[in-house]
């Protein structure tokens, strides 16, 4: 019998666990021992099978909440009635962010200026350029305005490479 499905992730020395969802065993993984595609698990206390799908992502990926603005239009400290979202994601490639705004106004391709404070004891602000890599609607049935935005990284300065990589250290050390 077939049930759940888990995501787990495969890059640098990363440990992922992989646990069955029936009855609670689990195995620990590092990523050089994962395959590189999904794969089908077999746990042989409770005879459970379950899909485990491999995340292809290069970099590691905070799940967080903070407030950013940005806009086409320049610098969005500076620019009036800029965009203001949550990066629920963060990388050292980029981020994704969860707005309210009109599906037509932005799409892949388009470069954006942004601008955010790290929540962390530096209160390090990243302002740059951005190129938007996906836009997606976060729920597909509802022609309402909550978007999903993926946004690479173009111009971070070595001061904003460091802080975003020492802050993404520091918070994946608690984890």
């Amino acid at each position: 019998m077939e049930t759940g499905v888990q995501v787990i992730k495969r890059y640098g020395s990363h440990v992922s666990c992989i646990k069955c969802d029936r009855c609670g065993t689990s195995r620990k993984f590092y990523s050089y021992q994962l395959p590189k595609k999904d794969f089908q698990v077999h746990c042989k206390k409770c005879n459970n099978n379950f899909l485990v799908k491999v995340e292809k992502r290069k970099r590691f990926r905070l799940k967080t909440l903070m407030t950013v603005s940005f806009s086409k239009w320049g610098d969005p400290r500076v620019v009036t009635n800029c965009n203001i979202g949550n990066i629920i994601n963060l990388s050292m490639d980029g981020f994704c962010i969860d707005y309210y705004g009109s599906p037509k106004e932005f799409k892949p391709g388009d470069v954006i200026y942004f601008s955010f404070v790290l929540p962390d004891i530096t209160r390090e602000e990243i302002n740059s350029t951005g190129v938007i890599k996906w836009v997606r609607r976060t729920d597909p049935n509802n022609l309402g305005q909550k978007l999903l935005l993926g946004v690479q990284f173009q111009d971070l300065n070595l001061h904003q490479q460091k802080a975003l990589g020492f802050f993404l250290m520091g918070e994946t050390q608690g984890r």
